[in-house]
């Protein structure tokens, strides 16, 4: 064989570096490809869906959107937040109608200001419609004179006996006195619980309250017991009104009603 000639091996090395640039250029491609899955088509619902919640992020967490030129929708989801947050500058509002009507009195001070005309108190001090009544007729004791005597406004009540009782916080008593005199010539048994009457006090005519039950052995309400000719035994009966009500001026009526009748109840003297 003849060696090969310079020419020759010139044109060998020239095939060789044309294949390697190829293979080359191959497993570039490869490596660039890569291997991966392949993106999934989506549908038009499924976009929609992508852009919505995208938008809600966006709206949620981008606290200057309200100065954007658009507001981004907000899903229905959502809705309370945006409810609760819109509440607040109602609240805010309400501070500038106060400084507009200060204004207003402050160009006009010489217009008379509207005062609120005190309320008269009526001449009665409880409902017109119901009749007076002796206590002790109207609770079936023809022999027992009742008679309201005295009225008393405490916040700590302390009985013949020593026994001391307060009222609840914010109120005081209002404790009726109620003697009982025995004008017959027997011994006369009264028993004000088994008839159970309800009594009502009445405050000028406007307000009333119940009577509160007590402990105290005294409490007309709740009393039994005998009482001898010409005997007279003092009684209570308990109301509880609230101190900021409270006045000098007050002035009071006694109802008690029993089985279904309504009677007035006079206070006298003595």
């Amino acid at each position: 064989m003849k060696p090969a000639s310079k020419n020759d091996k010139i044109k060998k090395m020239k095939k060789h570096g044309k294949i390697g640039i190829a293979v080359t250029a191959l497993l570039l491609s490869f490596a660039l490809s890569g291997c991966g899955e392949a993106l999934a088509d989506l549908t038009p619902e499924e976009e929609a869906v992508i852009v919505a919640y995208g938008s809600h992020i966006v709206s949620k967490y981008n606290k200057r959107q309200p100065d954007g030129v658009v507001r981004v929708f907000m899903p229905e989801e959502e809705t309370e937040e945006t409810e609760e947050t819109s509440e607040e500058p109602e609240e805010a509002s309400e501070e500038p109608r106060e400084t507009e009507a200060s204004s207003e009195e402050e160009k006009n001070p010489d217009e008379p200001k509207e005062e609120n005309a005190p309320e008269e108190k009526p001449e009665f001090a409880g409902s017109e419609d119901v009749p007076d009544v002796e206590l002790g007729e109207f609770l079936g004791y023809d022999t027992l004179k009742m008679r309201w005597t005295h009225t008393e406004v405490t916040q700590s009540y302390v009985s013949n006996d020593a026994m001391s009782f307060t009222a609840s916080n914010g109120f005081a008593y209002v404790v009726l006195t109620i003697k009982v005199t025995n004008e017959g010539a027997e011994p006369k048994e009264m028993d004000i619980l088994s008839l159970s009457p309800q009594f009502m006090l009445w405050t000028n005519g406007r307000e009333k309250q119940k009577s509160s039950l007590t402990i105290v052995p005294t409490d007309f309400s709740t009393y039994r017991g005998t009482i001898g000719p010409g005997e007279t035994v003092e009684t209570q009966i308990f109301f509880q009104r609230a101190l900021d009500r409270i006045t000098p001026e007050d002035r009071y009526a006694l109802d008690v009603t029993l089985n279904g009748q309504t009677g007035r109840v006079t206070k006298t003297d003595g």
